[in-house]
Order: structure tokens, then C-alpha cells, then sequence
């Protein structure tokens, strides 16, 4: 979390330079657009951490948040909503938001949480991220793979595992990928049991 505070306090800094908006009367504006919701204790505690750095709500800085709800049409209206806002930064909570807004904007600068950058084609190297994207990765492909070689560990006699997933969710899709070549040098079958949620088909 820390980080991404720090990342998207370097992008103000870069990006929206307190003189720029001062000439305008504006305070810098931080868009976040959220898969699900934008109100649980994962987000207070993006926000608690601004303020430790100095960012106080609608006085040194401004936040205009859409949640979706978890409904990939909504995400495509609420993407283009806060591009149209021209904030100096957007923040994606999810590998589905930060999907839509690369596709809504190449020019303000996106803070992404996602499960493989590189593989979701977000950047090409997480060293140096091209273009206007930048954040961090949680590496869902590789946590996968680790937690099938753990549960083998385990359980030596073990040959068929479930895993259960969204199909709807791209970690989901990349996880079984990567999981599914160590499956076959641990010598173990995989089966995936879909689990949606409510109102998904």
C-alpha cells in the first residue's frame, strides 16, 4: 500500500506541479476507479496514507472515486467519466480497471494495481513502464505456482488438485496458466471448479 502511495505522490509531483493548479484555482484531483467498491478498509488505508504524507482531502488535494459494482459495462461509463474530469492522476484497484482505462486515456498517468502487468500487455517491462502506466504487480501468476508446489510438498501422494476461480477475473486465467505447466512437472492434474458471483453469467 505504501508504495503505491509513494508512486502516486511522485505522479502529482511530475505530472500536476502545485503552480500549475494554483494558476487555475484548482487543487490537484486523484480519480480511483474500483472493480468492486471503493469504500473498504483496503482504500481507507490508501487514503490514511496520503494524509501521512501531507494530501489533505480538498485542501491540498481532491479525490473523485467510481466503484462498478463488480459489472464490466459500468466500468467502461465510469473509466470515461473520470477521464473526462482531466484528473492529474487516476488510480486502478484491479487488472479489470486499469484493462479499461488504458483503454480510455494515453496521456494521464495511470497508477495500476495488477496481477501481471506485463502479461495483460499494461507495459512491457516493470523495470522501466512505458507510456503513462505505472504501479506495482501482485504477482498472482507466481503465488499460484508456489501455493500448488506447497500443497505437493504436503501431500506427496497427491495427483489431482482443485483449484477453485472466476473465470471472469484475469488473475484467474493467468494463474491457471502458470500453474498448469508446474502441474505437469510436479505430475499432478489439475481440475477448476468455477465459482462467479452473484449476477455474473
Amino acid at each position: 500500500m505504501r508504495v503505491v502511495v509513494q508512486v502516486i505522490a511522485l505522479a502529482l509531483l511530475l505530472f500536476a506541479p502545485a503552480a500549475g493548479w494554483a494558476q487555475t484555482g484548482r487543487v490537484p484531483l486523484v480519480g480511483f476507479l474500483c472493480w468492486v467498491t471503493c469504500g473498504d478498509g483496503y482504500h481507507e488505508a490508501f487514503w490514511g496514507a496520503l494524509r501521512k504524507l501531507g494530501y489533505a482531502d480538498y485542501k491540498n488535494i481532491a479525490f473523485e472515486n467510481r466503484a462498478a459494482g463488480g459489472d464490466g459495462a459500468s466500468l467502461d461509463t465510469l473509466a470515461l467519466e473520470l477521464v473526462g474530469l482531466k484528473p492529474a492522476v487516476i488510480v486502478a484497484d484491479t487488472t479489470q480497471s486499469a484493462r479499461v482505462l488504458k483503454r480510455a486515456t494515453s496521456t494521464i498517468p495511470l497508477v495500476v494495481i495488477a496481477d501481471d502487468p506485463v502479461g495483460s500487455g499494461f507495459v512491457s517491462n516493470l523495470a522501466r513502464p512505458e507510456g503513462n502506466i505505472t504501479g506495482l504487480s501482485t504477482v498472482a501468476a507466481e503465488l499460484g505456482v508456489k501455493q500448488l508446489e506447497l500443497l505437493k510438498e504436503t501431500v506427496p501422494r497427491a495427483s489431482r488438485i482443485a483449484v477453485v476461480g472466476n473465470p471472469v477475473n484475469p488473475a484467474t486465467e493467468l494463474r491457471l496458466a502458470s500453474m498448469e505447466t508446474a502441474a505437469q512437472k510436479l505430475g499432478v492434474t489439475l481440475i477448476f471448479l468455477e465459482v462467479r458471483a452473484h449476477g455474473e453469467d
